[in-house]
């Protein structure tokens, strides 16, 4: 019996059973309140240019692989709104090592077809797809990664399809999930059934979202693991993530879990997880816009202190230098919607959790609500939580959602006391789909994912209220 559930509002209550397996063989074939008053003009999509080729890390000499494989195959977003493939090869050990790298995409299904980027040598390769495509189209893609032994391709067969971000006018969905991290510590352990679940049901959804979002606790970190034993984590979880991730872009967050306060962690992250960007030399923040929203991912853990992100006040001096940017990227963006996605709760958190006594908590509600922030995604809490939090000078309220129920085990909801302004809480494992129509309505609906069947349930369905900027 699913745990009792509170609510204050009406919640669409409808079912949706997911069955079937996600086809990864073959061709691979992709992807109630305010709503906005006057729709912001669509952006011209930029026109398409020809990516050069070159190598993206220090040259490191080919040796002989064998059994190679690619450790991560993965698109991800970039600031210009571009799209990025990262890949990595590992060894019969599982460790990152030295191989080439050959991608072609375009427009059609014929492996080999379109654009050809070769590089050189490299542990860790970073390139950029061509944007040749017109905004929200369907390409296709294929890789081949080798070393002086000879080359592996992937797909074996066929392509992998995605689609061209979409223009301001055209529909976005995001798919949300977080805390999939196994409970054991060991570089061995097997990715929880919930999280295999949440996948699966992702990919099966029409349309296929055109991002996915992960709020942090990915792999499950302690101080002492070896370079080695970091890399076996990273690789299992994404062995899950990247059957989305060969197929749209994912940006991920850090957690605690992630513990980006140990020095041969937070070099497992960037070589894995990070976001090269010129916010962060660590590539822990950053930031970038697709369709009508602009994404901030936010640092909680790791950076300014477990929790916090080192916030004052709009111009302090005492900001931290994650807060000065922050401050900055509010003042530069012209986007209609808002995301914000950090691992730690602003609102909700466990009595233990540095925002549950904080003063930065207020200071940062203040700060979004000044600019504009329309949806705050959190984890942290392995439940799901909705927070309406009433915007001061008005009869808006701002979305703070806690989407923590990605594989970790559960937390009762009573975990983080309930307050007057959350809507809708329950502990269950899931997911959440953040629809744009691109023409100024976004809406929210929740999900629950059975983690042994993985049937899917809608847990909670609301529309998003504008936030106006000061």
């Amino acid at each position: 019996m699913r745990p009792a559930r509170h609510t204050s509002k009406s919640i669409v209550a409808a079912a949706l059973v997911i069955a079937g397996v996600v086809l990864v063989a073959a061709v691979a074939v992709a992807h109630g309140a305010a709503t906005r008053s006057a729709p912001v003009p669509s952006r011209p999509t930029p026109a398409a240019t020809l990516v050069q080729s070159r190598p993206t890390s220090a040259a490191a000499p080919l040796a002989a692989i064998g059994r190679l494989r690619a450790g991560t195959l993965a698109l991800s977003p970039t600031p210009t709104g571009r799209l990025r493939l990262v890949v990595i090869a590992v060894d019969g050990s599982g460790r990152p090592a030295a191989s080439t790298l050959r991608v072609a995409a375009g427009p059609g299904r014929t492996p080999g077809s379109g654009t050809v980027i070769k590089n050189g040598s490299a542990v860790v390769h970073r390139v950029l797809l061509p944007a040749t495509g017109v905004a929200g189209a369907m390409q296709y893609y294929d890789v081949q990664i080798g070393d002086s032994s000879g080359t592996v391709r992937y797909p074996a067969s066929g392509r992998y399809a995605y689609r061209v971000p979409p223009s301001p006018s055209q529909p976005l969905q995001i798919a949300i999930w977080g805390d999939s991290r196994p409970n054991s510590l060991a570089p061995g352990a097997a990715q929880p059934a919930a999280f295999t679940a949440i996948v699966s049901s992702i990919l099966q959804r029409q349309p296929r979202p055109s991002l996915a979002l992960a709020g942090g606790d990915l792999v499950n970190v302690v101080w002492g693991d070896t370079a080695a034993g970091l890399d076996q984590k990273y690789e299992s979880m994404l062995a899950v993530a990247d059957r989305l991730g060969r197929r749209l872009p994912v940006a991920f967050t850090a957690g605690n879990h992630e513990d980006l306060s140990y020095p041969a962690a937070l070099a497992a992250w960037r070589r894995w997880l990070g976001m090269p960007s010129a916010s962060d030399a660590a590539q822990r923040y950053y930031s970038f816009v697709t369709g009508d929203v602009r994404v901030i991912v936010l640092a909680s853990s790791g950076v300014n202190g477990d929790g916090t992100i080192g916030y004052v006040a709009p111009d302090s001096a005492a900001n931290s230098a994650q807060a000065k940017w922050l401050v900055q990227e509010f003042r530069d963006n012209t986007s209609r919607w808002t995301i914000v996605l950090l691992h730690h709760p602003i609102f909700d958190p466990k009595p233990t959790d540095p925002w549950a006594t904080s003063p930065e908590r207020d200071a940062l509600a203040q700060l979004f609500a000044d600019y504009g922030v329309d949806v705050v995604i959190q984890g942290h809490v392995h439940n799901y939580r909705r927070h309406e939090q009433p915007v001061p000078g008005s009869a808006l309220t701002m979305t703070y959602l806690t989407q923590g129920g990605g594989g970790a085990p559960k937390y009762p909801v009573s975990t983080a006391p309930v307050d007057a302004h959350d809507v809708v809480t329950y502990s269950a494992y899931g997911y959440t789909i953040l629809n744009s129509n691109g023409a100024g309505a976004l809406t929210g609906t929740s999900y629950e994912v059975d983690p042994t069947t993985g049937a899917t349930t809608v847990g909670d369905s609301w529309t998003v209220e504008q936030i106006p900027r000061k």
